[in-house]
């Protein structure tokens, strides 16, 4: 999506003199010249927050029919600046809680097209610990502010995440315990944002741009995976949403929807919604249906009814099974019978929260020590491929959350960049998952691999890779 940047002299054209119009018109030719024969650019933007004044659109535009540009083009892409743009730039940019992309109520859900929105997203401890000095590594501090944002900006901090993150969570002990919960945080987050856009896409939502992928300095505000190259719960959240085909939860109707992203469709197809109580898994509820499928195409698969006597924090958990019962798609959620709710007061960075989901049940979950990895690992080419099975071997408590990661030595840092499968996973009773994890043999600078386990309930393990 090509086109003039925000927030400099791009947009503030009303008093440009000849030669700033003339590099301005000659920027617009190049650009097009040069991206014109690709494939990759789906539309070009004039303007971004606001358009350009007449005079220079109407050049712009007379540039762009004379080089047979053949792609759309946007005015601009701010709906507050330019009710005919056609793509909306409400924000957020700070953190929300997952429910908001949902109610189409409030800016910045899932409706129409967004040309960049996000949230608040610290990397995990370890990126922390590259950047921040053990000094000032806790309690968050001025350093932290340092990598927010501009200073005497509304980015130079990182309260409302942390606000959130106490209230939901429960107060972090420390900067390991801040990480763990921000990584739920972040996950549940960044599922949900892309849940929401995929099970209403084509008749509701049109199109997102999420803000942002990744970092071009180390920085505890939007990405996906960070200046290290780290995967974090964002991104292990985001890959889930966007499987081919997908089960998602819409946190505002309660509704259940499996989204097909394939061009085949599926036929004959289970979705199961169980809640189970926390800490002692006791099942509350069950709701089921069979369905069809189209492709590319989002279908309502079901309602999850009121029940009532849950506990204050709960299980989630959705399951669509194929008609030979193998599973296509497997989700967890944790949630609250006092849920996160939204306040009327709304900005261009965000939207207040009233009330805050209560997750502390989490913290009650019994420690589970009965987690086992398996693993083989491959060598092709410079490339390994390490191939891990986790077994809940408990009979009685839940996996929760459980990280698998390879690390260059024995309690070194994880091997970066590393693909994963899958990550994040929960396990039940019994289960088990098979991750493919595949990283470059130069990137562990020597050492040998090894496979480090640890989950929001299950305690940290270190095994050397055959």
């Amino acid at each position: 999506m090509p086109g003039f940047v925000c927030c400099s002299t791009w947009e503030s054209d009303a008093n440009w003199n000849a030669e700033q119009q003339q590099v301005a018109n000659a920027s617009l030719a190049t650009q097009m010249r040069a991206l014109r024969a690709h494939a990759s650019p789906f539309v070009w933007a004039f303007g971004s927050d606001q358009p350009p004044n007449a005079a220079h659109l109407a050049m712009y535009k007379s540039t762009a029919t004379a080089l047979h540009w053949q792609n759309p083009t946007l005015d601009n892409v701010a709906t507050w600046a330019n009710a005919n743009a056609g793509v909306k730039m409400d924000g957020p940019y700070k953190w929300e809680p997952p429910v908001l992309w949902w109610d189409t109520s409030k800016a910045g859900s899932a409706f129409g097209t967004t040309a960049e929105e996000g949230t608040e997203s610290p990397p995990p401890l370890e990126s922390l610990q590259k950047f921040i000095g053990p000094a000032d590594l806790w309690p968050i501090g001025s350093v932290w502010n340092y990598h927010a944002g501009k200073a005497k900006s509304v980015f130079d901090n990182i309260t409302v995440y942390t606000n959130a993150l106490t209230s939901r969570y429960g107060a972090a002990t420390g900067a390991a315990d801040y990480s763990n919960k921000s990584e739920l945080q972040n996950y549940e987050n960044a599922r949900s944002f892309f849940e929401a856009w995929n099970s209403h896409e084509y008749t509701q939502s049109f199109g997102a741009i999420f803000w942002m992928l990744n970092n071009a300095w180390p920085s505890v505000h939007w990405s996906l995976y960070d200046y290290y190259l780290k995967p974090s719960g964002g991104y292990f959240g985001t890959k889930k949403a966007n499987e081919p085909v997908h089960i998602a939860y819409d946190y505002f109707t309660k509704k259940v929807f499996v989204v097909n992203s394939t061009l085949n469709s599926r036929s004959n197809l289970t979705a199961t919604a169980t809640l189970y109580n926390i800490p002692n898994l006791s099942v509350a509820s069950t709701t089921q249906a069979t369905l069809n499928v189209p492709a590319n195409a989002s279908t309502l698969a079901l309602t999850i009814p009121a029940v009532a006597g849950l506990s204050t924090t709960y299980f989630i958990r959705l399951q669509l099974k194929d008609s030979s019962g193998a599973v296509v798609s497997s989700n967890v959620y944790w949630y609250s019978t006092s849920p996160d709710t939204l306040a009327n007061k709304t900005n261009w960075y965000m939207t207040a929260t009233k009330n805050s989901a209560n997750l502390t049940g989490l913290n009650t979950l019994a420690a589970n020590s009965s987690v086992s990895a398996l693993v083989t690992r491959s060598l092709a080419a410079g490339t390994e491929t390490a191939t891990i099975t986790l077994r809940n071997t408990s009979t009685t408590n839940v996996a929760f959350f459980v990280r698998p990661e390879i690390t260059a030595g024995n309690g070194g840092n994880e091997v970066l960049p590393v693909n994963y499968s899958d990550n994040y996973v929960s396990l039940w009773p019994g289960e088990s998952s098979t991750i493919a994890a595949t990283y470059q043999t130069s990137d562990l600078g020597g050492q040998p691999p090894y496979l480090r386990v640890r989950g929001y309930n299950v305690p940290t393990t270190s095994t050397a890779l055959p």
